[in-house]
């Protein structure tokens, strides 16, 4: 138990994480962020979302940690922040769905706010993993770009940037080691996360891809999961 005690931040995703099934987040979940909050254990927010988006829901949950952003494409706070990867990268992914595959998918509306990783979302009714080869599929002639499926949106990037570089940016803003983060998520796009984490938790719901590396996995999903897993700090 002597390994938890020095968890000193926690790198928290939001969707399917603290949120219920619906995406909603739950009042139980809140009230576990003001606890760590209290105890002075900072929460990183760690998302897919854009920057804007991350940041008013740190305001409101009542988070002290930096944020990471656009999985690891930006990391910061306010107009303290810095923007990781090769913009045009996405930009050039954007365009050609845009173009190529509107039938298909639909852009997030999120976009016009992000800098690195673009969301988009099915329009028509295919399994997610089709719908994520004909992504890959269409962009494999991109240099360095990347597709992922949080589960909740596909997201187009650098291949460069996710989650554990963001982690990387987010514990040197913070004076912290990554020994010091426990990391808590669901989906693939947390993969790189755990990587770099002192200690790593996988809500019940997350990927299989997710559990495999996990440190911990808990009995229960979504929002139950994250409560949960901060058991293990006491």
């Amino acid at each position: 138990m002597g390994f938890f005690l020095k968890i000193k931040a926690i790198a928290l995703d939001i969707d399917g994480t603290i949120t219920d099934e619906r995406g909603i987040i739950n009042l139980n979940a809140l009230k576990t962020i003001r606890m760590l909050e209290s105890k002075n254990i900072r929460v990183v927010l760690t998302t897919g979302n854009a920057f804007p988006v991350v940041m008013g829901l740190r305001k409101y949950l009542g988070c002290s940690g930096v944020v990471i952003g656009e999985n690891g494409g930006i990391v910061g706070e306010y107009n303290n922040f810095v923007i990781l990867g090769d913009s045009k990268i996405g930009l050039m992914a954007r365009k050609l769905i845009l173009e190529k595959l509107n039938q298909i998918f639909v852009e997030s509306w999120q976009n016009p706010y992000r800098h690195i990783d673009f969301a988009f979302k099915l329009k028509i009714n295919i399994p997610r993993e089709k719908g994520l080869r004909i992504l890959r599929d269409a962009l494999k002639n991109i240099p360095n770009v990347r597709a992922m499926d949080s589960g909740v949106a596909y997201h187009v990037g650098d291949s460069r940037i996710d989650k554990g570089r963001g982690l990387e940016i987010a514990a040197e803003m913070m004076d912290l080691s990554l020994d010091e983060f426990m990391a808590i998520g669901d989906s693939d796009t947390d993969i790189a996360l755990f990587r770099k984490a002192g200690l790593s938790i996988a809500v019940n719901n997350a990927s299989e891809n997710l559990k495999k590396i996990a440190s911990i996995v808990t009995s229960k999903p979504y929002w139950m999961g994250f409560v949960e897993a901060i058991q293990y700090l006491r």
